[in-house]
């Protein structure tokens, strides 16, 4: 079921951002993955992250950060033991947010190894998806 059906005049807008192209890190400090600009009329804000990633050295951690404005929201790690590939999600609404342009970005890193996210070399295992909905309060 749809979070805001089409009959609901709650819903403003969306946008999204996907990874489309194999891309990797080795920062053990937090960098860009993602980010979207949004110009919002003061609604409420629900922002979904969803990943799917490994890493290259077993044992390791891959960490995600949503931001809204450059100030994190919520964050979440994952451990990579030597499966094919683990999941991450994060999932956040944003109730105090005034009009005008915001940008939602996420952000990783890694504390060893090269996390990777690699749609084109593991399309059916690898994946990130930003969804940003605007909707009134």
């Amino acid at each position: 079921m749809p979070l805001y059906p089409a009959t609901n005049n709650n819903f403003l807008q969306s946008t999204s951002v996907t990874v489309t192209a194999n891309t990797t890190t080795t920062s053990t400090t937090a960098v860009t993955l993602m980010s979207s600009s949004i110009t919002t009329s003061g609604g409420k804000l629900i922002l979904q992250f969803a990943a799917s990633c490994s890493n290259t050295t077993a044992n390791s951690n891959i960490m995600f950060q949503l931001l809204v404005d450059n100030v994190v929201q919520e964050a979440a790690a994952v451990r990579y033991v030597n499966a094919p590939a683990v999941s991450s999600a994060l999932q956040v609404v944003i109730t105090s947010l005034t009009a005008g342009v915001h940008t939602v970005s996420i952000n990783w890193y890694v504390n060893s190894g090269t996390g990777q996210i690699r749609p084109i070399a593991a399309p059916t295992a690898e994946f990130a998806t930003l969804i940003i909905m605007e909707v009134l309060t």
